[in-house]
């Protein structure tokens, strides 16, 4: 969503580390989970 997508480029200029397709998915993947359990599934 237009949510993870402001994450990734909000990370992406606060840490200033070349964007790392395999990373940001993994990252994406636990963030997304988090935020699905968190909301009760």
């Amino acid at each position: 969503g237009s949510g993870f997508a402001m994450l990734t480029i909000a990370s992406y200029f606060i840490f200033g580390e070349p964007f790392q397709l395999s990373k940001w998915i993994g990252l994406g993947l636990v963030l997304t989970g988090m935020i699905f359990l968190g909301r009760g599934g």
